[in-house]
C-alpha cells in the first residue's frame, strides 16, 4: 500500500470513530498540523457554546501519528462511556 492510501485509511479510521461520538456527545475537534512537526489534535465536549471537558489532546511528530493515537483514545472513551451509561440506566 502506498503512503497516500495508508494515510487516507488512517484519517478515515479516525473520522469513522469520531463522527458518531461527535454527534452523540457534542464533541468538537481542534487540530493543527505544520511542516515543523507541531502536530496536535484536541477534542472537547461542549454544552451549547461552552467547553465542558477536554476528551483528548494528542501531540505527535507526524499528523498520521496524531490520528492513530487520537483514534485509540476515542475508542477507549467510547467503551468507558458505554460502560458508564449501562451502569446508570
Amino acid at each position: 500500500m502506498d503512503e497516500d492510501k495508508k494515510y487516507k485509511k488512517i484519517v478515515d479510521d479516525f473520522y469513522d470513530t469520531y463522527t458518531p461520538l461527535r454527534r452523540r456527545y457534542s464533541l468538537r475537534l481542534h487540530s493543527s498540523f505544520d511542516i515543523f512537526g507541531n502536530n496536535m489534535i484536541e477534542i472537547w465536549k461542549y454544552s451549547g457554546e461552552k467547553k465542558v471537558k477536554r476528551i483528548l489532546k494528542v501531540e505527535e511528530d507526524t499528523s498520521a501519528e496524531c490520528y492513530i493515537r487520537a483514534t485509540e483514545i476515542l475508542k477507549q472513551y467510547r467503551e468507558e462511556t458505554a460502560k458508564r451509561e449501562k451502569r446508570a440506566g
